[in-house]
This record gives C-alpha cells, sequence and structure tokens, in this order.
C-alpha cells in the first residue's frame, strides 16, 4: 500500500488515503496517518471532496446531439 501511495499524484494521495480511512472506520484517520505519514487534515480534506457533489459529477460529460462532423453519405 505504501509503494503505491508514493506512485500517486498528491490530490490521489489524498483520495486514496480518504477512502482506506472511511474503509477502516473509527480510528481509520488514525491508521492512515500512521501508515502513510500524512497529515490528519489531508485526509479530512480528501473525504469532504469525495462526499461533495462537484466531485462526483465532475467526470460526467452531457452528450450533445448534432455535434461534429458531417456524416459521410450527407456530403455526397
Amino acid at each position: 500500500m505504501k509503494k503505491l501511495y508514493k506512485s500517486l499524484s498528491e490530490k490521489d494521495r489524498r483520495h486514496f488515503a480518504a477512502v482506506t480511512a472511511m474503509q477502516k472506520g473509527k480510528h481509520g484517520i488514525q491508521y492512515c496517518c500512521d501508515l502513510f505519514g500524512c497529515d490528519p487534515k489531508t485526509i479530512r480534506r480528501g473525504i469532504l471532496e469525495l462526499q461533495s457533489d462537484f466531485f462526483c459529477h465532475q467526470g460526467e460529460k452531457e452528450w450533445q446531439a448534432a455535434v461534429g462532423r458531417a456524416k459521410w453519405l450527407t456530403m455526397i
């Protein structure tokens, strides 16, 4: 787990530690702080980011009809 944690970007580290802390339950934040050597504020921030509506809907895209290049058959 430590090797994976070290290979991630700062944002991904924060989210990985937050998910691990939430899985561990009551003392999960302290467990992750000891394991990864990070600050409890970092993990709390990661938990808030994961629970926020903005983060949950950030990757979703709405498809628009008739956007893009014309189809080949309509060009003939």
